[in-house]
């Protein structure tokens, strides 16, 4: 009667990434409202005013933008498995719909 219930299978590797992408967002975040401003704008006392420099651009040129685009990525790779398996109940006008709107929506922007 009592029938254990299924857990659903989670990629491990996705939830990562994932992690590590809101990590790296958070990261460049601070690092442009708190520490980017200060450097430039206000005479600090700083042993190493250039390596400060050079760090900066460092995070502006290989970092900035980098980690959003890994989490749009994984967010359309999680969105494309949920639909996968929401259409193997065979509700397929449901499943192109959730493809057609926003694509659509796309094209009127």
């Amino acid at each position: 009667m009592n029938q254990p219930l299924i857990k659903p299978r989670r990629i491990n590797v996705l939830d990562a990434l994932r992690g590590f992408a809101l990590f790296g967002i958070l990261l460049i975040h601070m690092n442009g409202h708190f520490l980017f401003p200060s450097a430039f704008t206000e005479k600090t006392a700083s042993f190493f005013p250039q390596i400060d420099v050079t760090v900066n651009e460092i995070i502006h040129n290989f970092a900035m933008g980098k980690f959003i685009n890994i989490f749009a990525l994984l967010f359309g790779i999680s969105a494309f498995l949920q639909l996968r398996s929401f259409c193997k109940g065979n509700n397929i006008r449901v499943y192109c719909l959730y493809g057609a709107v926003p694509y659509s929506l796309a094209l009127a922007f």
